[in-house]
């Protein structure tokens, strides 16, 4: 028999204590999987709406977001833009995915997740703001994406503030 196979075989069984009828058992830690919030969903919901629109509708897309939407989707390269815009939310929508369901994401990496997903999207806010003061953004999508910004970057920074801390 291998020696191996001979030592587990001859090995002493742990010791055990004095109340408790199994033996006493090294705690292995584990990193506790962190599941998808309703947050992370609304922002899914977020990324794709947009995603959508750029790659399939960037014509309405840039009729809604654009005073002069009109004109910028006939124009072939505004639209070749809008696709590539699209391909990247896309990308963004698939990295984002897969580290919020990895089996081994911790929650230190989510609650920096969070806060970049709260800076991030703070981005887009102020973006907003821009194009609206320089008079290139509808009131009425101005509006619509202040408030559609505005939920998600207060989600996520409330989020990053309720994630469990390291497991001990």
């Amino acid at each position: 028999m291998p020696k191996c196979l001979e030592a587990a075989r001859t090995a002493k069984p742990p010791h055990t204590h004095a109340l408790s009828p199994r033996p006493a058992v090294a705690r292995v830690l584990t990193p506790v999987p962190q599941r998808r919030t309703k947050i992370d969903w609304l922002e899914k919901v977020a990324q794709t709406f947009y995603a959508v629109s750029l790659l399939a509708f960037p014509e309405w897309w840039l009729t809604e977001n654009f005073v002069d939407g009109a004109a910028l989707a006939n124009n072939d390269s505004v639209l070749a833009l809008a696709s590539i815009m699209g391909l990247l939310c896309l990308t963004i929508i698939v990295i984002t995915f897969i580290i919020r369901n990895a089996k081994n994401t911790r929650a230190e990496l989510m609650k920096k997740m969070d806060i970049a997903t709260a800076v991030t999207w703070s981005f887009f806010l102020v973006n907003s703001i821009r194009l609206q003061q320089d008079g290139i953004a509808p009131d009425a999508a101005f509006k619509q994406n202040l408030g559609i910004f505005s939920v998600i970057i207060g989600a996520y920074a409330y989020q990053s503030t309720t994630r469990k801390p390291k497991s001990k």
